[in-house]
């Protein structure tokens, strides 16, 4: 499954959730939706994610935790001049005649954050880090430090 295949919410979408009266929700107050796809894990991706890259990098060069962090940042900034792109044709302001096409660039988008995952996940493994824990901790940290019910 790629990240194009997934179903993109635009935040219209979560307007009936703000209201947790409306929102059906299980025992723990996660938000239950069953119109979404059984989704992939961060453990899915941890194993052949760790396998493609030993692959990639087969010369025997191990990247350290600057190079991991550089590759990450290099995708996320690839991902923000793709959103500029879209705010330039959302907003009518000057852009490439051959960039003016949003579906086209939304899924350039998803591409770009689906990279950016990927060496998110690389960083992580390369310290040992479990992210999906390190994201349901800082996640719920927030939500508790601004009073949001919302938990992972």
């Amino acid at each position: 499954m790629t990240a194009t295949d997934f179903i993109m919410f635009r935040r219209d979408d979560f307007i009936a959730y703000m209201n947790e009266e409306q929102a059906p929700m299980d025992v723990t107050g996660r938000i239950l939706n069953a119109a979404l796809p059984v989704p992939m894990t961060f453990a899915d991706l941890r194993g052949p994610n760790v396998v493609r890259c030993a692959r990639w990098h087969s010369d025997g060069v191990a990247w350290n935790i600057a190079e991991w962090t550089n590759a990450l940042q290099g995708e996320a900034g690839e991902a923000g001049n793709v959103a500029k792109k879209i705010r330039r044709v959302e907003t009518n302001a000057h852009g490439r005649p051959s960039e003016q096409d949003v579906a086209a660039l939304e899924a350039k988008l998803a591409d770009e954050l689906a990279d950016t995952v990927i060496y998110a996940d690389l960083t992580a493994a390369e310290r040992n880090i479990d992210l999906a824990a390190a994201i349901q901790s800082k996640f719920n940290r927030t939500s508790e430090e601004y009073g949001f019910p919302e938990r992972l």
